[in-house]
């Protein structure tokens, strides 16, 4: 990073520590959120472009939010296949008892 780049992220990591605060009743840690946040932050600075006329807290916020939002959504698709798959581990263990049970018997 640019030390311009270093002290836009700097003057602007209120955008992040708001942010994750919008998420708190997510289950995830709101040291994660923040985190989240800086990191999608440290993007923005590195593609931010004055030209474009847009202020960069516009163009941040909109970068924090996304990064925020994708690990919220990526955590939450992995805590279904792990619920789908322990469900159908279940199942599976069950009818495999019931079977073995069946020739036995």
């Amino acid at each position: 990073m640019t030390p311009k780049q270093h002290k836009l992220v700097e003057d602007n990591m209120s955008i992040a520590t708001q942010e994750a605060r919008r998420w708190k009743h997510t289950p995830m840690e709101q040291a994660d959120l923040i985190q989240e946040g800086l990191i999608g932050l440290c993007r923005a600075a590195k593609r931010f472009d004055p030209s474009y006329g847009v202020p960069f807290h516009v163009y941040a916020r909109q970068r924090v939010r996304g990064s925020i939002t994708d690990v919220i959504k990526t955590r939450a698709r992995k805590s279904m296949i792990d619920k789908d798959t322990k469900q159908y581990a279940t199942v599976f263990h069950f009818s495999f008892l019931q079977n073995n049970n069946q020739e036995d018997g």
